[in-house]
């Protein structure tokens, strides 16, 4: 059937004859193409086949070989069939823009600016690259369908408005042209030869094509439109053969659809739900075809489908803006701020692309555990503020280098330099990814350079931007080596010839299609100027699931109640086109209980265990030459938890603090105790007793460890805490006045026991036999009784008595380590008793070293000299009560745990409570318990 069209654009007339064939469908679509093709097979050398999808094209290629097709025709997708859709002129366009945008003033256009950006933004680059970006792409849309900026504006309620988009958009055009670019002219991409266009299977076709398509009568070429349908249903197509809107109230028939449609809880079981029936009707790879409604469930079909020995392909791909050469350049963009942010030379160092920038030998591996230690200690912000303040050294070495070459990108011609960084990345990073974007982007440096011919020097992460602009949207596909089954998408699986095929996610929001919002073109708009809309889009989607259920064997769908992360899903409105009782069951079915659920979907579960490394037992005295000392933080860790101890002291398994930014308890300790530190041996200062003056050596100290640690210009939350660190320390300045007018003087501070420290005051010491290290933060004398005392600052949040940090009560089902007899203490207001265990002994020891070392019977007072949060609660804390009974008891413990770790004790899990599992170190390793985690039964 032929059908002429006659349209108008502008004052000329156009005629064409398109040709409908209407092919029927009752078989799949490719192998009725096939067959119109080789009837055709002495015409296909001048054909070309439009198709919806590159995936669809791939198809047809292979179907036409298998059939002999020797003469093949030119198979193109519809996006590729209009040359409009260059990178470059894409680039141009939105460039245009920018400049037009920052040198217009707001206030002129209040239509469409009715309030003013932030203070500043609508001169900068960024705020005119996002508001360009929407205009660029308005005015493409508008394009698509035939109709200008001003025509739009006609038929608009928001006349203003529109006028002032008009009016920057004919700055726009002026601004093209300056660069040597006419407006954008629309033109096909077929190529020479061509005497016949086959649009095979078009759901969608836009006005400027159309019209394209329609001048190719002056050239002698027949378009034929061929249609997946019975002729009887021509009236329901339009003149291209897409689906007009009465597919929009027809009702979808579902053979057997109870059998058909089937509801699961979640994508894991809906995946396992497709595997399980395939493999129950014995379906080989060629008789299935998979159509991924709903990307969300990709992953599971793939897990599941592999787990049942079948490789899926996703025709999809992948987008490049995941792959490392696109988070170079986002990384780049971050690096390019004036002080340099470390963050992002830490995360570059990540990927192998850098290795293109750093000193010839450079091991990036070892170069970033480098860096990750001096960013834990020091936590600088500015490289350039860091840089001098390193150690000399190969990380040294690398960030001058870098440095250096950042320099010489920005002062030379911006583009041509980063033409050249651009080959550097594209040369180190994945082969397919640099096949996808290097003519894309070779196409935007020809556009940037131009520009710069024209305005001048480019800013180098201006001249980025736009190559992340012209990254969106490429993708890069993987490898069908071992694939036996394809992941259709929606708009694929019309070209799937398989008989069988299973619909999986078929989800609101995905079939049909939902279209973002647009504020310029909601959807009464887009009706009136002729655009496509949401309502087309159900009806082409409509077509589709008409043309697939009558040309399968059978089709088969499967919807979830929720996507992995538990947010809920709604079934497709598709499978609700029907009627009377028949709608009734529906919606009983696709909005009731699931048909499959997990035993408690609610539950998280664990698809496996971590395999406990053994290693040799470094503690051990015996036949152990290097035997490792233990300290007081060790035993403790000991008494919390052996495994734990196991895997933090033997396995050093540690928790990296990716993006820290503040100081974490450690490092705020280690500030005010290097404070401390440095008054304690300075031998005049320690022997005030006036407040004031104390207070002002700290503050003078304190600053200067500032500065040596974190540099000039440390970052605003790590002032914000060394201004508590000092109000903090003004409070002890009181409290250390009035100790020392009370007769108590510093007598060592930092006095270190066991290995001998550079400049420490060192001596061994072992406890049953184990050497011990460890460090006393202050031991003080009174200088009339000659009484000792031991104190360690503390700086936790919170002040707590030594009795509460040391002794804690015997709770059975936590399953502690018991090493010593557990000690009854009267607590509480009733004053009952409660047995009580050790949970640290770092007091005790210090108690039984200096009786010991000082060669005394006397026990020696000791006690946390507590710095907390609230400065009010500032004091020198002692342990009252503190006697032979509590220090005998806390030496069997500590010799029961000096004994559990020689002999590897190791591998009896504790249970913590609630409230130290905020805490602990391996808590997010076990968010079901340290002993669901590793498997012991292997130990």
């Amino acid at each position: 059937m032929a059908s002429t069209i006659r349209v108008m654009q502008g004052e000329l007339d156009f005629g064409v004859q398109v040709k409908r064939e209407f092919l029927g469908w009752e078989s799949p679509l490719l192998n009725l193409l096939v067959d119109w093709l080789m009837i055709r097979r002495d015409e296909l050398a001048e054909m070309a086949v439009v198709v919806p999808t590159g995936q669809s094209g791939r198809r047809l290629r292979e179907a036409l070989a298998r059939s002999g097709g020797v003469l093949a025709p030119k198979v193109m997708t519809i996006g590729s069939l209009s040359k409009r859709t260059d990178v470059s002129k894409q680039i141009m366009d939105l460039a245009a823009w920018v400049k037009v945008l920052r040198k217009s003033r707001p206030e002129d256009f209040r239509g469409l600016f009715p309030k003013d950006p932030l203070d500043g933004a609508s001169e900068g680059f960024g705020w005119a690259l996002s508001m360009g970006r929407q205009l660029a792409d308005l005015r493409w849309d508008l394009e698509d369908c035939g109709v200008s900026v001003r025509e739009a504006g006609w038929k608009s309620m928001e006349s203003e408005r529109w006028e002032d988009l008009s009016s920057l958009d004919q700055q726009v055009t002026q601004q093209l042209k300056k660069w040597g670019q006419p407006k954008t002219l629309s033109e096909l991409n077929l190529g020479a030869g061509v005497k016949q266009v086959v649009l095979a299977g078009i759901c969608e076709l836009g006005s400027v094509t159309r019209s394209d398509l329609k001048s190719l009568s002056g050239r002698d070429v027949l378009v034929t439109a061929l249609v997946h349908a019975p002729e009887f249903l021509k009236s329901r197509f339009d003149e291209w053969g897409c689906p007009n809107d009465s597919w929009c109230e027809e009702e979808i028939p579902m053979q057997d659809w109870k059998d058909k449609i089937r509801v699961v809880e979640d994508p894991a079981l809906a995946a396992q739900y497709v595997v399980r029936k395939v493999g129950r009707q014995s379906l080989r790879p060629e008789e299935l075809g998979l159509g991924l409604c709903d990307r969300e469930l990709g992953i599971s079909l793939q897990r599941a489908f592999g787990d049942a020995g079948w490789k899926l392909y996703d025709p999809d791909g992948k987008s490049v803006e995941a792959s490392n050469v696109v988070q170079f350049l986002r990384l780049l963009l971050e690096w390019l701020k004036p002080w340099r942010p470390i963050k992002a030379f830490r995360s570059m160092l990540n990927l192998v692309e850098m290795e293109g920038f750093l000193p010839e030998g450079a091991n990036r591996y070892l170069l970033v555990k480098e860096l990750d230690e001096y960013l834990e200690k020091r936590l600088p912000e500015s490289s350039t503020d860091t840089v001098g303040r390193m150690p000399a050294g190969h990380l040294r070495s690398a960030m001058e280098v870098f440095l250096d070459e950042t320099r010489k990108l920005e002062e030379g011609s911006g583009v041509r330099a980063l033409r050249g960084w651009v080959a550097r990345i594209l040369g180190r990073g994945d082969r397919e990814v640099a096949k996808v974007l290097v003519e894309p982007l070779a196409e935007v440096f020809e556009v940037l350079e131009g520009i710069e011919s024209k305005e001048g020097s480019m800013q180098v992460e201006h001249a980025v931007e736009y190559l992340l602009e012209a990254s969106k949207g490429l993708r890069v596909y993987g490898d069908l080596e071992g694939a036996v089954l394809n992941m259709e998408g929606w708009l694929e699986l019309i070209y799937d010839p398989a008989p069988h095929v299973f619909l999986v996610g078929m989800h609101e929001g995905a079939v049909p299609e939902s279209l973002p919002e647009n504020s310029f073109l909601p959807e009464n708009f887009k009706e009136s100027i002729g655009m496509p809309g949401a309502k087309q889009r159900y009806a082409r989607d409509s077509y589709l699931m008409h043309a697939l259920w009558e040309s399968r064997a059978s089709v088969d769908v499967v919807v979830c109640k929720v996507n992995d992360a538990g947010d809920p899903k709604t079934v497709s409105r598709l499978l609700l086109r029907t009627s009377g009782q028949d709608l009734a069951e529906r919606v009983k079915l696709l909005f009731g209980e699931a048909q499959e659920k997990a035993p408690n979907p609610s539950a998280w579960t664990r698809d496996w265990k971590l395999k406990i490394l053994e290693r040799d037992n470094p503690y051990r005295v015996e036949d152990n030459e290097k035997v490792r000392t233990l300290s007081p933080s060790a035993l403790r860790d000991y008494l919390k938890c052996p495994f734990r101890f196991y895997l933090k002291r033997v396995l050093k398994m540690e928790r990296y603090q990716a993006g820290k930014m503040e100081l974490n308890a450690m490092d705020f300790g280690n500030v005010v105790h290097e404070v401390v530190e440095t008054f304690g041996r300075d031998e005049e200062i320690r022997e005030s007793t006036k407040a004031q003056e104390i207070a002002a050596y700290f503050d003078a100290v304190l600053d200067r460890v500032l500065e040596s640690r974190y540099g000039s210009e440390p970052s605003l939350a790590i002032r914000i805490q060394v201004e508590s660190a000092r109000e903090r320390l003004r409070a002890l300045a009181h409290k250390q006045a009035d100790q020392r007018a009370d007769g108590w003087r510093i007598q060592h501070v930092e006095f270190s026991i066991g290995e001998r420290k550079e400049g420490k005051e060192s001596l061994p010491w072992q406890v049953g036999g184990h050497p011990v290290n460890m460090v006393l933060d202050r031991v003080d004398r009174h200088e009339v009784t000659g009484q000792i005392r031991i104190l360690d600052y503390k700086t936790s949040a919170k002040a707590k008595t030594p009795m509460m940090a040391h002794l804690t009560k015997w709770v059975e089902e936590e399953c502690r380590p018991l090493l010593g007899e557990l000690l009854p203490l009267a607590t509480g207001r009733g004053k009952k008793l409660i047995e009580n265990r050790w949970k640290d002994l770092q007091l005790p020891l210090y108690a039984w070293f200096a009786m010991e070392h000082f060669k005394s019977d006397e026990i020696p007072e000791i006690g946390y000299i507590n710095l907390p949060k609230a400065v009010s609660e500032t004091e020198f804390s002692l342990w009252s009560g503190f006697d032979e009974v509590l220090l005998d008891s806390a030496k069997e413990w500590t010799l029961g745990a000096v004994k559990g770790i020689e002999e590897g004790r190791f591998f009896e899990p504790a249970e913590l409570p609630r409230a130290e599992q905020e805490w602990d170190e391996f808590h997010l390793l076990a968010m079901d318990g340290i002993r669901e985690a590793f498997d012991f039964q292997e130990m």
